[in-house]
């Protein structure tokens, strides 16, 4: 009988996963499948009928509007879930308009993304991706290019200038506490967070200008800016639907905000001297 206790335990522990603690990441990320294009355009056939069952992928050198889209039909149909493009090189350092938005990519019109959007609805054929890396380069992100996606966190690259219309709306998975905005960001354009899930955000003293409906009832948390003078607004309306969140601005500057209608309609305005950073 002992015999067969031991042999029992010896089997179970046998079948039990190592390496497990009370500290491991309970979702890690994929290692993912690295790739390197030696030409823009080919990634369609470097994958072949592989695109279909990667889960994730590490992607460098030279790529245009149809790897991205080879990226997308693989999300979409596929098992991609996690996208790292940090040493890819884009076309005009650009991650062109309508990449992933799947409405405009064969998922159906753009009247039906907007249905869907005032109706409650779900994108039926959103990529699953959950999980993207921009590229280290990148300078621009073009107009509805992730809209109605299912990214979880963003973290811009340095180089980062311009937020095109729409970029990141619907986007209702994100997760993060905090959303910084890279210094040397000049724009953000109309309606690019409009009804996303966002908590804090911290936008930079470069910023120039806010597009109308920006981050239309999209702030649950608070806003910082750095600039010592308040961006443009345009139309007023860049934060609409954040009338309960505080926006923190630098010492001195609270007179000059309150004074600007798309400013003043946060629930407080209060002069700080050390903003958040990003780690």
């Amino acid at each position: 009988m002992k015999k067969f206790v031991y042999a029992l335990a010896v089997c179970l522990a046998a079948c039990l996963p190592t390496g497990c603690s009370d500290n491991d990441d309970p979702d890690p990320v994929p290692e993912g499948e690295k790739v390197t294009l030696t030409e823009a355009g080919t990634l369609y056939d470097v994958l072949g009928d592989r695109r279909m069952e990667i889960e994730a992928i590490v992607v460098d050198g030279s790529m245009d509007f149809l790897d991205l889209y080879t990226l997308l039909d693989a999300s979409r149909n596929g098992s991609l879930v996690s996208i790292d493009l940090s040493g890819a090189s884009l076309e005009r350092n650009t991650i062109p308009s309508y990449a992933f938005c799947d409405y405009i990519n064969g998922g159906g019109s753009w009247s039906d993304a907007r249905m869907a959007g005032r109706s409650g609805d779900s994108p039926v054929l959103a990529p699953k991706f959950t999980r993207f890396v921009f590229p280290k380069a990148l300078e621009k992100i073009g107009d509805h290019s992730f809209l109605y996606t299912r990214i979880e966190n963003l973290e811009f690259p340095s180089t980062l200038l311009e937020i095109g219309d729409e970029a990141f709306a619907k986007c209702t998975n994100m997760k993060q506490d905090r959303l910084f905005f890279p210094e040397g960001l000049k724009k953000i354009g109309g309606a690019a967070f409009w009804d996303a899930t966002l908590n804090d955000v911290v936008l930079p003293s470069t910023l120039k200008e806010i597009g109308a409906k920006a981050f239309d009832s999209a702030i649950a948390g608070n806003v910082y800016s750095l600039s010592p003078e308040p961006p443009v607004c345009l139309y007023d309306s860049a934060f609409d639907g954040c009338g309960n969140s505080t926006l923190y601005v630098p010492v001195g500057a609270k007179a000059s905000y309150a004074a600007v209608k798309g400013w003043s309609g946060f629930a407080k305005i209060v002069e700080i001297k050390d903003f958040p950073r990003q780690r």
